[in-house]
């Protein structure tokens, strides 16, 4: 099972998004939204459950934004890179915050 991780602050997306992937493949971490997170804690989240797939906001907290975990993830040496998703509108219609989301290895939008 893969496992995913949903760092979104609305609840609604938190619990919809589980229910377009196939239960027997993917496991998701949080059943939650992270709009009290902030970086520090979503780093040390990522690093002790080790996800395959992040599914990524850019706007989901008021202490930091998904580019900033995006940089974060890039550089955690410790765990196998996840593969990193923005499913933000705003990363998908702003060119500039999706070049710099690519950067740092976010390659879906």
């Amino acid at each position: 099972m893969k496992k995913v991780l949903v760092v979104e602050d609305d609840p609604g997306l938190v619990m919809l998004i589980p229910e377009f992937f196939n239960k027997e493949l993917f496991v998701f971490i949080n059943d939650y939204p992270m709009n009290d997170f902030g970086l520090e804690q979503i780093v040390s989240l990522i690093k002790k459950e080790e996800p395959q797939i992040v599914l990524l906001d850019h706007s989901f907290s008021y202490k930091c934004n998904g580019l900033d975990v995006a940089k974060e993830i890039s550089v955690i040496a410790s765990i196998a890179q996840p593969l990193v998703l923005s499913i933000s509108s705003l990363v998908l219609t702003n060119k500039d915050l999706a070049s710099k989301y690519t950067q740092f290895g976010v390659s879906h939008f």
